[in-house]
Formats: C-alpha cells, sequence, structure tokens
C-alpha cells in the first residue's frame, strides 16, 4: 500500500504524528507531505520519504498536489482544517481519504472517523490511521539526533508557540531556581528572552542542535508548544505552563507523550500560573542528570 500522510502545521504536531507514521510504515510505504521548516525532522525519519508542502495551496498549488497523489492508495489528513489537500486528493482519484473536519469538504473524505474527545493527540491519530491497518499501540516521539553532552541544566524555552500565550513571569521563576539554565528557541523568540538569567542559546541553535541540548538537559520548562514535544522526543522530563484559556483541555490532549511530565496551572481567576506554582510543578519531575 502507498500511503501519503500531509501534515502542514506546526513543529508539534509533526512530532506527535511520529509515532502514526511508525506504524504505517508497517503498514505500507510511507510518504510525508510537511512544511519546509521542519525539514530537520522528516529528513532524520528513515521510515518515511518527505516532501514540502504549504497550509494553503491555491488553485494551482490543487491542481499540482493532485497531479502528485496520482498512485497513492491512502491519504490521511490529520489537520482538521485541510481543505485544500482534501479536494485535490479528490481529483486524484486516491481510493481511501481519511481525515477529521465538519466542514463541506469533507465530503470528499471517504473515511471520517469519530475521534475520542478526552484522548491524547497521539492516540487519537491512531484512531485515524487504524482505517489502514492494524497499527498496535503508538511509541515515543521520533527525531533522532546526535547524542549530546549530559549538561544537567534546566532547558528554558520562553517564547511559546501554537495558540498557547506566552508566559510573562519566566524571570521570577528562574530567580528562585537553583541551577544551571539554558534559554532556546528561534528567532522569533529573541524578544522573550531578553532579560533572563541563563545561558542565552535563543536564535543560534538549528533545531536538531536544541534537541541534542534538551537531550542532556535536567529538565525543559515551556508552555503547551513544540517545545515540550521536542523535549518529549528525547525522553526528557518537561514541565508545561498552562497558559490558554482550556488549560485542563491543553494538558490532556496536548501533554508530554511517554516522558515524565508535570504541568503548572494558574489559580482561580488567574489568567497564568504563579511563579510557586511553576516551581513546585518544575520540583515534582525526576531528577535527571543531576
Amino acid at each position: 500500500m502507498k500511503i501519503l500522510l500531509v501534515r502542514q502545521d506546526k513543529l508539534g504536531d509533526l512530532l506527535l504524528t511520529t509515532p502514526l507514521l511508525r506504524a504505517l510504515s508497517r503498514v505500507g510505504t510511507v510518504d510525508l507531505w510537511a512544511r519546509r521548516e521542519w525539514r530537520e525532522v522528516w529528513e532524520r525519519l528513515s521510515f518515511v520519504r518527505g516532501s514540502e508542502t504549504t497550509y494553503r495551496l491555491g488553485l494551482r498549488g490543487i491542481l499540482r498536489a493532485a497531479q502528485q497523489m496520482r498512485g497513492f492508495d491512502a491519504v490521511v489528513l490529520p489537520k482538521e482544517d485541510s481543505g485544500d489537500h482534501t479536494v485535490a486528493a479528490r481529483l486524484a482519484g486516491v481510493p481511501i481519504r481519511v481525515g477529521e473536519t465538519q466542514k463541506g469538504y469533507g465530503k470528499f473524505l471517504t473515511h471520517r472517523p469519530s475521534l475520542p474527545e478526552e484522548a491524547h493527540e497521539v492516540d487519537r491519530l491512531f484512531v485515524l490511521g487504524s482505517v489502514l491497518g492494524e497499527l498496535g499501540l503508538p511509541g515515543g516521539l521520533e527525531f533522532p539526533v546526535p547524542s549530546g553532552e549530559r549538561h544537567g541544566a534546566l532547558v528554558v524555552a520562553p517564547g511559546g508557540g501554537g495558540t498557547t500565550p506566552r508566559y510573562g513571569r519566566y524571570r521570577e521563576v528562574l530567580e528562585g531556581w537553583d541551577g544551571p539554565v539554558v534559554l532556546t528557541g528561534g528567532a522569533g523568540d529573541l524578544e522573550a528572552g531578553n532579560g533572563l538569567p541563563g545561558d542565552n542559546r535563543i536564535g543560534k541553535l538549528s533545531l536538531a542542535e536544541t534537541a541534542s541540548l534538551m537531550a542532556g538537559a535536567r529538565a525543559v520548562l515551556a508552555t503547551n508548544s513544540g517545545a515540550v514535544h521536542l523535549a518529549a522526543s528525547q525522553g526528557t522530563p518537561v514541565c508545561v505552563i498552562e497558559t490558554s484559556d482550556r488549560p485542563d483541555y491543553f494538558a490532556r490532549r496536548w501533554g508530554p507523550w511517554k516522558t515524565a511530565g508535570a504541568h503548572a496551572f494558574a489559580a482561580a481567576g488567574e489568567s497564568e500560573p504563579s511563579p510557586e506554582a511553576v516551581l513546585t510543578s518544575l520540583r515534582s519531575l525526576p531528577e535527571r542528570y543531576p
């Protein structure tokens, strides 16, 4: 079976899909279409063949994608808003088109499994993939990188990401933390790291270098964003600062997968967790490379 999976959204979404990609590779050959900025991830996955795509294709892009989709037996579209790629798959005549949407273009899908509302995102993805065969239980997130130094520092990603608001009290948290700190993130996170104590490497590392840095850390501290899943791909404990307006839901659906995790929640009437709540959650994580 020739399978195409389209993951045209954020880093965390792609990392959360790696267990499904691994499982599908035992069912057939798997191609992955993802955004070019995550090339470092999909080029390191030996069980898929990666190509670039974008979120919106436009008319010409849909026709071009339809041409490229011909010959596939199945297309899996995990992102709910995948209208352009869904239309392309229908034009290409791909026999099995699996996805999740309540929008009008859902009529072009052949399978729309009911996904459990209370489940983690990885388990929801496996429900989609199970249309194509028996997948077994999901494994961990995968992003193979060279082993780095076991430095034992707390790695902090202050920039946020996804739909999660940034946390505004990192300085107070880090002033109460007893141990070395390394700040990390992309070039767009430079402002978020301004003035924070620690070894500031924001904007200086590739994605693989960041993952390697996390692999050697005592723990990672971040809001519910791609940084959480990057840490989980290395088996590193994660403290997640929940800043969304649905913190319980975010923690349940997008929490750390198959790695030690703790969540810091805001008190009633507050918009974000207090530094004390963050430090309590952070210190509850198991020791690693102390």
